[in-house]
C-alpha cells in the first residue's frame, strides 16, 4: 500500500478530529462537512510529507514508536494514544499488499430485464503480507510466558 493511501487508512480509523479540534462543535452544521474535510486533508498532506521527507526507515524497520515520535518532533499535533495508534496503522499498512482481486460467482439467482443471468458473488483477496520482527517478538514473549508460568502447567486432578 503507498504512504498515501495508508495514512488515509490510519486517519478514517485512529483519528478523532473533536480531541484534535474541540471548537468543530461550535462551527455551523452548514460549514462543518467543509471545515473537517480541510483539518483531514491538511493533517494527511503533513504526515505524508513527514514520511516522505525523513520518515521512510522507519517504515522500513517497522518502528511505529520511532516514526510517532518523528512526528511529534515535526509538530503534528496529535494526543500521543491517537498518533501511536496512527503510526501502528500506517506501519502494518504499508506492510500489506493486495496481489490479486477476484469476484467469484457463488449461485445463479435470476435473469436481469436485458436476459443475463445474475449471480450471488463474493470477492476473493490474495494478499501478500510482510511480517514486521516487532510483532513476531510480541507473540514469541506471549508464547514463553504462558510456557514457563507454573499455574499454566498444572494438570486437573
Amino acid at each position: 500500500m503507498d504512504i498515501e493511501t495508508a495514512t488515509a487508512l490510519a486517519i478514517k480509523n485512529d483519528f478523532d478530529i473533536i480531541s484534535y479540534q474541540p471548537k468543530i462543535l461550535e462551527i455551523p452544521v452548514a460549514y462543518m462537512d467543509s471545515m473537517v474535510g480541510m483539518v483531514i486533508d491538511t493533517l494527511q498532506k503533513s504526515i505524508v510529507r513527514i514520511i516522505k521527507k525523513k520518515g521512510e526507515k522507519f517504515i522500513r524497520n517497522g518502528d511505529h514508536v520511532g516514526l510517532c515520535m518523528l512526528l511529534e518532533k515535526e509538530g503534528v499535533k496529535v494526543a500521543p494514544a491517537e498518533l501511536g495508534k496512527m503510526c501502528h496503522t500506517i506501519i502494518l499498512s504499508m506492510n500489506v499488499e493486495v496481489v490479486m482481486h477476484k469476484v467469484v460467482p457463488v449461485e445463479q439467482i435470476g435473469v436481469d430485464r436485458e436476459g443475463y443471468e445474475v449471480f450471488s458473488t463474493f470477492s476473493v483477496f490474495w494478499v501478500r503480507m510482510k511480517i514486521v520482527a516487532d510483532d513476531l517478538l510480541v507473540e514469541a514473549k506471549k508464547k514463553r510466558t504462558i510456557k514457563n508460568n507454573p499455574t499454566t502447567n498444572k494438570r486437573n486432578g
